[in-house]
């Protein structure tokens, strides 16, 4: 949706004051990695702070991992405020 969005101004101007307002119901609900993968893409793109998704998905890896290394790692993306969550997954396995 946010690449029809880009592509399109007609599109933006019909639907992206609604897109907007469900991404905006969406910060902080439940989900897997690729869920706030998502949301967090999806707010960024219409200009809404996600960081508490990012935060709950960085509290998640370390909630998951089991060293004190992948604990540093999941610290250093809430850190750097990280928002590919897809980056920092294989590296706490």
């Amino acid at each position: 949706m946010t690449r029809l969005l880009a592509a399109s101004p007609s599109v933006r101007r019909q639907l992206g004051a609604l897109f907007k307002e469900r991404d905006a119901e969406r910060i902080g609900s439940m989900g897997d990695a690729l869920a706030f993968a998502m949301r967090v893409h999806c707010c960024n793109e219409v200009g809404l702070d996600a960081a508490v998704d990012v935060e709950k998905h960085c509290a998640n890896l370390v909630e998951s991992s089991a060293s004190p290394s992948n604990h540093a790692i999941a610290q250093m993306a809430v850190s750097t405020k990280v928002l590919n969550p897809f980056f920092f997954s294989p590296l706490l396995r």
